[in-house]
């Protein structure tokens, strides 16, 4: 069963790797049963979820001047891939957006490809098959 302890695991083990975050991810989640697997992407979703539709999301709002899906979505994947610590502090407390210097878009974009493809998909069985191969 997923639960915030083990969800967490996974992504701090994504981030502390050599490997590019997207094979990190994979690997991690290889080593799931099916069950797991699923339960992490659907936690994944929850967590993105609130992010996007709570304080979080429109101090992003704020702090980019507006912005678009694909923007909100990099962003949004960024803080989830940040790990535990830095999802904690952002959730308690939105306004620490406004001093934080994010990183390089590129980075941006780099991070989104290795969780993206979590909450792209919206099909629990094709996200399955995604981290299977």
């Amino acid at each position: 069963m997923m639960n915030e302890e083990k969800f967490w695991g996974i992504i701090g083990s994504s981030r502390v790797s050599e490997r590019e975050p997207n094979e990190q991810l994979k690997e991690s989640l290889k080593d799931l049963d099916e069950e797991d697997i699923k339960a992490f992407s659907e936690y994944f979703d929850k967590v993105y979820d609130e992010l996007k539709a709570g304080p979080v999301g429109h101090a992003l709002h704020y702090r980019l001047g507006g912005y678009s899906d694909d923007e909100l979505r990099v962003y949004l994947h960024w803080i989830i891939g940040s790990g535990r610590g830095f999802y904690k502090k952002i959730t308690e407390n939105p306004k620490e957006l406004v001093n934080i210097s994010f990183p390089e878009e590129d980075f941006l974009w780099e991070n989104y490809e290795g969780f993206g493809d979590i909450s792209d998909l919206t099909d629990t069985d094709e996200k399955l098959d995604f981290y299977l191969k």
